[in-house]
């Protein structure tokens, strides 16, 4: 009796020292959740002897699939990962996992918890007993330490259950800390990337404010140049079309920040797909075949078409460029999800991405295509997404390719009655009946938007300030004000609140590189007020100022 409670001392001491050690080594491996599953697995085959341990996880919330995370073989001291078992086929031993604290199966065919399993899954591994912990989180299995016992029947004693049920708690703890760790992680990185896209949107407000000066006065000149009958100057064509492609640049940089002002429509799913297959048309290499799927329904979103068109192209071509020699690429409409949103995936059967590059593709300058690439692409689309309200990310990756799906918010379709608005008068000469009030407080954009106005036959009065503005306003007659939304004593909805109680019925046009959401404070009929990005033509700041003018 004597040395039968010696030898249980003796094994309760060993099954200490391992936990002690488990507890030490885990520690250390916090931030690799299959480094500490591996360990443990291999920790409970070993103390107890046992033919083999596994860690099993479900692989999504809804708890269908249990997924190998790691597979320890005693006999031949390995590991592996493979393996995955529907949890629709064994739902007794699912609900004892939720419902005990550690399922000891002496015999698994019979015991009324395991005997799902011996269809197949034991004699396919000629296991007689299995020994398992639930890895429990808020209450609910996600997942299993199961210890088996192969060739013969083995009776598992009290000391060896609750070792295993406590080598669970360990399983539990890694699995909380692992998420932790990605969550801290993913604070961190959505802090850089949003001060990375405030520095982004403050280069490229002030970009904006020189194209404006620079790509306003060289159309001016151009236009002079017309009205004098002379032959246009090459150097104005090279110096306008590098302000256009200076413009595109400053509108990434403001999509990567979620700061570019969007040109909102009705845009269905067909419609996308279909502009798409267009635009890609010539692009994709012809060992590679390209399938759209529209689906079935047509579905509506409210957002920039040219935008969302730039990340579908953006996924297709990182694609195409994943794609080594023959293979498919999908571009398809999915079904409406849970959350009542559209979507697009886009899906190719390339060589697939490491956990490691996964979770660096959004991250500005990060590429895998070396020189070839900027590592902008999928942050810019990122940025578009979000500021439409949707998400971005990539679902499954791996050597039989990679999928990322989008989402956004589901729209009603437009209203077909809809009638296009009246344009306001289109002639120096029909404008020289309106005064307009310009405000801005850069003075090269203010002398070029200037000259801009005044060649289409406005009068004009010209504030260098808010408050300056707001000394005009008092003493004149305005029929519109052109304010800048960013200025250094008052911002341009502000300065418009302040205005409407002298002039109740102004209407204004707010300009700005910023894309500030100014409408959601102003207390105004839409028709009212308008907002035109800089840079800006003299055609488009004349259009933005005619939709305004039928409502004055």
């Amino acid at each position: 009796m004597r040395q039968g409670r010696f030898q249980s001392s003796r094994r309760s001491d060993d099954f200490t020292s391992v936990l002690a050690d488990l507890n030490r080594l885990t520690d250390q491996r916090a931030g690799n959740l299959h480094a500490t599953y591996s360990l443990i697995a291999e920790r409970a085959a070993r103390m107890l002897n046992a033919s083999r341990a596994n860690v099993w996880l479900f692989t999504d919330s809804e708890r269908k699939t249990l997924k190998c995370v790691d597979h320890y073989d005693l006999a031949t001291d390995s590991h592996s990962s493979e393996g995955e078992l529907p949890a629709e086929t064994f739902p007794t031993y699912v609900q004892a996992l939720n419902e005990e604290r550690v399922i000891r199966a002496d015999d698994a065919a019979t015991n009324p918890h395991t005997s799902e399993f011996a269809a197949e899954y034991l004699p396919a591994n000629n296991i007689k007993s299995m020994l398992d912990a639930p890895i429990r989180q808020d209450g609910e299995a996600v997942g299993v330490i199961c210890v088996e016992q192969a060739g013969k029947h083995r009776t598992w004693t009290d000391e060896e259950a609750n070792f295993v049920g406590t080598l669970s708690d360990f399983a539990t703890l890694a699995l909380t800390t692992h998420h932790k760790s990605l969550a801290e992680t993913a604070l961190v990185q959505a802090q850089k990337m949003e001060s990375l896209g405030r520095l982004a949107g403050g280069i490229a407000h002030d970009f904006n404010n020189l194209l404006t000066v620079i790509s306003g006065a060289v159309e001016t000149m151009q236009i002079k140049l017309e009205k004098a009958g002379l032959h246009e100057d090459r150097l104005l064509t090279l110096i306008a079309e590098a302000g256009e492609r200076a413009r595109k640049l400053t509108r990434n940089l403001l999509a990567f920040g979620g700061q570019q002002h969007l040109i909102l429509d009705h845009i269905s799913t067909r419609q996308i797909i279909a502009t798409v297959q267009e635009l890609t048309e010539g692009i994709i290499r012809e060992d590679i075949k390209v399938t759209f799927r529209s689906g079935e329904q047509e579905f509506w979103t409210i957002g920039d078409q040219t935008q969302l068109e730039q990340v579908l192209l953006n996924l297709i071509i990182n694609g195409v460029d994943a794609i080594e020699g023959p293979g498919e690429l999908t571009i398809e409409v999915l079904p409406l999800d849970e959350h009542n949103r559209i979507g697009f995936a886009i899906a190719d059967t390339g060589c697939g991405m490491s956990t490691e590059v996964q979770q660096r593709i959004f991250d500005p300058f990060f590429t895998t295509k070396g020189d070839l690439g900027t590592g902008l692409g999928l942050s810019i689309s990122l940025g578009i997404v979000q500021q439409h309200g949707g998400t971005l990310r990539c679902v499954d990756s791996s050597a039989a390719g990679t999928r990322f799906e989008l989402r956004l918010p589901r729209s009603d379709a437009p209203d077909d009655q809809e009638t296009p608005r009246d344009f306001g008068p289109d002639t120096p000469e029909e404008n020289a009946r309106y005064r307009l009030l310009l405000v801005e407080d850069e003075q090269g954009v203010r002398d070029v938007v200037s000259q801009m106005l005044k060649s289409l036959g406005y009068q004009l009065l010209v504030a260098e300030d808010a408050r300056h503005a707001l000394e005009l306003l008092n003493g004149e007659h305005v029929d519109l004000m052109v304010t800048d939304v960013i200025m250094p004593d008052m911002r341009g909805p502000e300065l418009y609140q302040k205005a409407l109680l002298s002039k109740p019925d102004l209407s204004t046009l707010f300009v700005s590189g910023y894309s500030e959401e100014v409408f959601s404070s102003l207390p105004r009929e839409e028709n009212q007020i308008g907002y035109l990005a800089k840079p800006f033509t003299v055609r488009q700041l004349r259009d933005a100022i005619n939709e305004i003018l039928p409502a004055i």
